[in-house]
């Protein structure tokens, strides 16, 4: 399956690079709160936490010097 076979890309680049995940839920949580559905928006802040819950759930460990960075 071809949607299979692009997941699993994504996240062996993931666990390669895995500071890609922090400007990955950056921009995704960022561009998804400016979406605006009847007036409402989520915003900024909370769709770049709820990107990065989503983002975490991949199971990518995090080295302790990319969390004393971010």
């Amino acid at each position: 399956m071809i949607v299979q076979d692009i997941w699993t890309d994504i996240v062996s680049i993931c666990r390669l690079y895995p500071q890609l995940l922090i400007f990955l839920s950056l921009a995704i949580g960022y561009a998804v709160g400016k979406i605006k559905v009847v007036g409402f928006s989520l915003g900024s802040t909370a769709s770049v936490l709820l990107a990065a819950l989503a983002l975490g759930q991949i199971g990518v460990e995090i080295t302790p010097l990319i969390k004393a960075i971010a």
